[in-house]
This record gives structure tokens, sequence and C-alpha cells, in this order.
């Protein structure tokens, strides 16, 4: 059996002094911040099912009286009783979603910022909710809008850029125009997401549907954290970007200037997520998915369709002939031995067009 696939048995084999220090500095400054509590996953996943209930909210709000008295709080501020509905009640005249929304809201802030939302003295509480979920909502809809049965995993997707973006305006709070990085990474990221989710919907056999929409909006958050803690590999990255440098240059480039890789630092980021500690190994070899061939199949077709999804989002041309080079481009040497080809490819990227 394969030895399970955790950060320290990455942090063991890095390559190079400065890559461990940029390893420790993704713990340590870092993955403190990007932290989903407790209360935050058993929200998710009550929502990952469709059976979900107000009951089975106001039962999460109850076992954690500190954000049961919150929820409460956001009740009487928003209704002119004077007395408290019982939590299930609270649930309904919130609204499932936005019940939903205010305690991972708060507990997203609690975590970064060590302090909880403040309420004013109307009682109106001080947080723009919405604005806090961007992102998030973003992948919300999108997948809503597609009946997709993973809406809840996506969401949770969506909401780990917004921990970034709060990380950010908290701890890194000089750094110029990296809310418009964030913003423009986001959409790439969401262009690979779409094409991934839309490639494990061809494919016969693959396992992790479940897991693609969500990896392929995750597979680069490594660049994120890059761009934080090396103000050259932020330069380098807009440069990328302007420039439209390819991919397959960008691996050494980057390597070069810092000694590692956006997969890499991406591994222990992902781990503080729970939802998806599953789908770390495929992150981390979607640049040689072949690697996994022979170790664990599902991981190894999840790499693949990430690889593709990847090389897709960088220039996002929906070719009219199969025999398009562009294909072979976005499918490359990595994928020349599986089911992958060409023709499904094709016919994903038409529908991606069609869709907008």
């Amino acid at each position: 059996m394969n030895r399970p696939f955790e950060p320290q048995i990455q942090l063991s084999n890095l390559n190079s002094q400065t890559e461990c220090v940029i390893f420790n500095r993704v713990l340590s400054e870092i993955c403190p911040y990007l932290n989903l509590p407790t209360m935050s996953v058993q929200l998710l996943q009550a929502f990952s099912s469709r059976d979900v209930t107000s009951e089975h909210l106001a039962d999460t709000f109850k076992r954690n009286p500190y954000y049961l008295d919150f929820f409460n709080q956001v009740i009487l501020s928003l209704s002119n009783r004077e007395e408290m509905p019982v939590p299930e009640a609270g649930v309904v005249m919130l609204g499932m979603q936005n019940s939903r929304n205010h305690l991972i809201v708060s507990q997203m802030v609690k975590t970064i910022r060590g302090e909880s939302p403040l309420f004013e003295e109307s009682g109106k509480l001080n947080l723009d909710v919405k604005g806090h979920l961007s992102f998030a909502l973003q992948c919300e809809d999108y997948l809503s809008e597609k009946q997709d049965e993973y809406v809840s995993l996506g969401f949770s997707a969506g909401l780990f850029y917004d921990f970034l973006r709060e990380i950010v305006r908290f701890k890194f709070s000089d750094l110029k125009d990296f809310d418009t990085y964030l913003d423009a990474h986001f959409l790439r990221a969401l262009r690979s997401a779409k094409v991934a989710r839309l490639l494990s919907l061809s494919l016969k056999n693959f396992s992790y549907k479940k897991y693609a929409f969500s990896a392929g909006l995750l597979q680069n958050v490594g660049e994120i954290a890059l761009s934080l803690l090396s103000p050259e590999y932020f330069k380098l990255s807009l440069s990328f970007a302007e420039h439209k440098i390819p991919r397959s240059m960008r691996v050494a480039l980057e390597y070069k200037r810092v000694k590692t890789s956006p997969q890499v630092v991406a591994v222990p980021m992902l781990f503080n997520f729970p939802l998806f500690r599953k789908i770390a190994q495929s992150i981390f070899y979607t640049r040689e998915p072949y690697r996994l061939k022979s170790k664990h199949k599902d991981d190894y077709d999840l790499s693949i369709v990430l690889h593709v999804a990847n090389e897709v989002a960088d220039s996002f041309q929906i070719p009219n002939d199969p025999k398009d080079p562009i294909l072979q481009k976005y499918l490359g040497a990595a994928v020349s031995d599986h089911s992958l080809n060409s023709s499904t490819l094709l016919k994903v990227l038409q529908d991606l067009g069609k869709d907008g």
C-alpha cells in the first residue's frame, strides 16, 4: 500500500535550502490564518446534502454557544422582535444560505484577525457578508446554474480564495495592487475549473468528478502564496501574465528564480482546508501527472485533467477543427498514453464556447 500523502513527506524531500525556507514560511505565515474551523466544515458538509434542513443548521449552531449567541444577535438586528426565536425559526427567518454565510464569514474574520465582527450601537452587524464571500458566491452561482450536484464543494473552493484575500488585507496590506492580482488570478482559475469539470464529465470511469471543479480552481493557489512571500516572484508572475508566457516556459523560470514550484507550497495550504486534502496529491503532480500512473489511478486521472485544464486556461482558444494544432499543445506529451484525446477535448472546448 502506498504511504498517505502528507505535507511532512514532501518537506523531507525538498530540493534546496531555499525551498525549505519558503515552505516553512508558508507553514508559519500563511497556513495559521488559512485554517477552516470545524464548525465551518460542518456547515459546508451539511450543505453538500440535498436533504439539509433548518434543523440541521440549527443543531450545528447549538453545539457552539459562542456562535449561537452571535447568530441570535444577527437575527435580532434584522427583526423587530423583542424576544429571540428558537434557532430553527431564526434559520428560516434569515434563510439557510444567509445563515451559513453569516456564520462562515464570522469564523473567517475571527480566525484571521483574532476578533469577532462587531455590532454597531443600532444592533446592526458591521460586516459586509456578501463582500467577504464574493469568490465563493461566484462559484456557487455558476454551479447552481449548471445544476451541478457538487455546488457546496465549489462554494468551499471559492471560499479558499476569500480566505486568501482576507489574509492579504490583514497581514500583507502594504502590498500594492494585490487585490487586482488576486481578482485576475481567480478569473483564470475559474476558467481552469470550468474546463476540468467538463472534462471529468466527458471521461468514462472518472472517479473524482466530485473534485474536478474545485481542484481546477485551486491547483495554482501556491502562486498566490509565493507572490505574497517573494516580491521577486510577484513581479515575475505579473510579467508572465503581461507577456502571456507559455506555462512550459514558466516552470523553468519559476524554479530558477525562487527554487521551488507553486505545487510544493500548495500542499500545506490545501491540508488546512480538510475538504480538499484528498486532491493535494493530484495537484502536487499536475505538472508531471505521469508520476502518478503506477500509484493511484484516480489521482492520476485527476492530475491529467488538471494538467490539460491548466494549459487551456492560459490561452483559452476554442478550435473548430479536430486537427487544429492547439489541441495537441493543450494535451502535450504528458497525456499521450491517457484515454483523454483530442476529440474529447474539442467537444469540451466547443461546449464551453457555447456556454460563454
